[in-house]
């Protein structure tokens, strides 16, 4: 339970680098809410795995080393950010059905915001899964 506290710590702080620069990506810049995801996730997910690595997990390099789960992850994470993103494309759509202004002008935040725990439970079970190969 303490790791799981640890890593939602640390995600927490991912997320707060994810989610600055989604906000930069959506609103400033205008990019689509999906490419913004997939560049802002893995920017984030990469400070969670390198920090997680270091002070959550055990990380067993008897089998692998730390670079060759990072490539592991890295893939995993284009993966599932992909699928993640045009989930998040989906809530941002239908956020933006609505008729209330101030919803539909931030549905990108909304819709990445709902998202987000789904995300950082598989994320959690993941990493404890990689540390341990």
């Amino acid at each position: 339970m303490k790791k799981a506290i640890k890593f939602v710590f640390i995600s927490g702080c991912g997320f707060i680098i994810d989610f600055i620069i989604y906000s930069i990506l959506t609103i400033l810049l205008k990019i689509n809410v999906d490419v913004a995801n997939m560049i802002s996730s893995l920017l984030g997910t990469t400070f969670v795995f390198f920090t997680s690595t270091k002070r959550i997990f055990e990380t067993n390099v008897t089998r692998l080393s730390l670079k060759t789960k990072y490539i592991i992850y890295i893939i995993y994470q284009c993966l599932f950010i992909f699928a993640m993103s045009k989930i998040l494309l989906l809530f941002a759509r239908i956020i933006m059905s609505t008729n209330v202004e101030l919803i539909v002008r931030y549905s990108s935040l909304l819709s990445k915001v709902c998202i987000t725990p789904i995300t950082l439970v598989i994320n959690y079970f993941v990493m404890k899964k990689l540390t341990s190969l």
